[in-house]
């Protein structure tokens, strides 16, 4: 009787462990805040949203994102998302304001993103703000006083 009790859990434990091999290669959003700081010492507070989404056998890749915060001239909400569409996902590694103009300064999430963008040298992509729209601008147009904070 012993026996058969251990029977059935064995399978039930393999097959446990192949649902968390499993589980990672499935679709997931993670959520969390974070403070940027800005070159003129202010802060504003950022809300991330990342999707994971199925990658190679049994893992899982970065999919699409989302940042929003308010703008901390206006008080108007802010939103920046990136569909994770393949050729055109990107990284946000800066976000600034000058003369109440935002800034987000992104790098390629690989290689073919990159080259499907252009290929930029050096390798930003540069984004301002204006009247509700992220437009894409020229690394000169990124103002010195970002660069240097």
């Amino acid at each position: 009787m012993r026996r058969a009790a251990t029977a059935s859990v064995i399978p039930a434990i393999v097959v446990g462990f192949l649902f968390l091999l499993v589980q990672p290669a499935s679709a997931k959003t993670f959520e969390w805040r974070e403070e940027v700081a800005l070159h003129d010492g202010g802060m504003i507070g950022v809300a991330w949203r990342v999707r994971l989404v199925p990658g190679e056998p049994f893992k899982s890749m970065v999919g699409g994102k989302r940042l929003k915060f308010t703008h901390p001239t206006t008080g108007q909400p802010v939103v920046w998302e990136d569909p994770g569409k393949v050729g055109s996902r990107l990284n946000p590694i800066l976000l600034d304001i000058d003369a109440g103009r935002l800034f987000l300064v992104m790098l390629g999430q690989s290689v073919t993103d990159y080259s499907q963008m252009g290929c930029p040298v050096p390798p930003y992509f540069v984004y301002r703000h204006d009247h509700g729209t992220w437009f894409r601008v020229p690394l000169d147009d990124l103002p010195p006083t970002v660069l240097e904070g």
